[in-house]
């Protein structure tokens, strides 16, 4: 087992990469437990013998440098997380990585894309490759963070009805396969993300030193028998690293009362994936994060079903739609109270100035 001591040592390096140009640096104690840990990989022990005895020992080290082995295993534990919830870094709730799903795309016909550029916040240019995604599979890869204990980079086995019954779902044939489709969907993918200029300091500060590609899951392998299917897979170490740049926890429980409608489980991790009470955003940025291609009306209309839905099961308090000019569709926002209902700080905008309609329930507004 790998010592404390080297695990954060690697830790401080954080890729690969950093960890191959600075190893020679390490205590020689270190070192070795490393060249150690490298010789047990077969085919570095295969070749060890065969390399120029002067420089087998760094040789070996950088072969292994090589390998997903060489970060070690990540375990996070993160305040707040419980049986009850699922943390998903924030840097995904508030993308358009996972759309809303739609009627018209299916397992059969959905779209493979290559570097896509996906919509998210300042300061960071992500590009993703693979079959479109969708809440579905958001859902997925959040059940196989819980059911691995937010382990990454290690090897962890479930069965697929343990991953079914925490999404709520009843085992069958047809679910089995929509689950298997998801895994090797999930397993296929793969974020490349990049840092880009910007001039907000805070945004600067709180985007990821990450920078290159990274998968959602490592390995995944599914083995069908005849009642039930095993699965073993690892998450991506890296993927879990986004975590320790904000995270947001969703209830499991209010998610499974949404039941099938995307749109109002996309919105539920959005507006998760932000720390206001008080949450404006434009509807024509929503229909962009969502995936969808309608008219700022058309989704409009859609999008009221939605945050009605969020407020049905208790995820929202209320929201407000504005009411543009004419002609000026495309400045319409939406605001939404998540955390409690609209106050002397956060009040309904004033319908002389802002032109706007609330949908909430008018006597849980907190007057000054």
């Amino acid at each position: 087992m790998r010592s404390k001591e080297l695990q954060n040592w690697i830790d401080e390096q954080e890729t690969p990469k950093k960890v191959l140009k600075e190893f020679t640096k390490l205590p020689e104690h270190l070192f070795f437990e490393l060249l150690k840990e490298a010789l047990e990989l077969p085919e570095i022990k295969a070749a060890y013998s065969t390399w120029a005895e002067a420089r087998r020992d760094e040789r070996a080290i950088r072969k292994y440098c090589q390998s997903m082995q060489i970060m070690g295993k990540l375990h996070l534990q993160l305040p707040g997380k419980n049986d009850g919830n699922t943390a998903s870094p924030n840097f995904v709730n508030t993308s358009s990585l996972f759309k809303a799903g739609r009627s018209n795309i299916t397992d059969e016909n959905r779209p493979h894309v290559y570097m896509e550029q996906v919509v998210c916040r300042a300061g960071i240019d992500i590009r993703y490759s693979g079959e479109l995604l969708n809440q579905y599979d958001w859902d997925v890869l959040q059940a196989l963070t819980d059911l691995s204990g937010c382990r990454y980079n290690e090897v962890c086995h479930v069965n697929a009805i343990q991953i079914l019954r925490h999404l709520g779902r009843e085992a069958g044939g047809w679910e089995y396969n929509k689950l298997e489709k998801s895994l090797v969907r999930l397993s296929a993918a793969s974020v490349c993300i990049k840092r880009t200029a910007v001039k907000d300091p805070v945004a600067a500060t709180n985007r990821p030193r990450i920078v290159g590609v990274i998968h959602f899951l490592n390995h995944m392998s599914w083995m069908r028998g005849e009642e039930d299917a095993e699965v073993f897979y690892s998450l991506d170490r890296y993927y879990g690293y986004l975590s320790g740049y904000g995270y947001a926890l969703v209830d499991w429980e209010k998610r499974k009362l949404l039941h099938k409608n995307e749109l109002a489980k996309k919105l539920q991790v959005l507006f998760m994936g932000h720390t206001d009470k008080a949450q404006f955003h434009s509807v024509a940025k929503l229909i962009e994060l969502c995936g969808y291609t309608l008219t700022v009306t058309d989704f409009t209309k859609i999008l009221k079903d939605a945050l009605q839905q969020l407020i049905k099961v208790g995820i929202i308090h209320s929201f407000w739609i504005s009411r543009p000019k004419r002609g000026e569709s495309e400045k319409k926002v939406v605001c939404v109270w998540v955390k409690g209902a609209p106050d002397a700080e956060f009040q309904i905008p004033n319908p002389k100035q802002r032109p706007g309609t609330y949908y909430g329930p008018k006597s849980a507004i907190k007057k000054a």
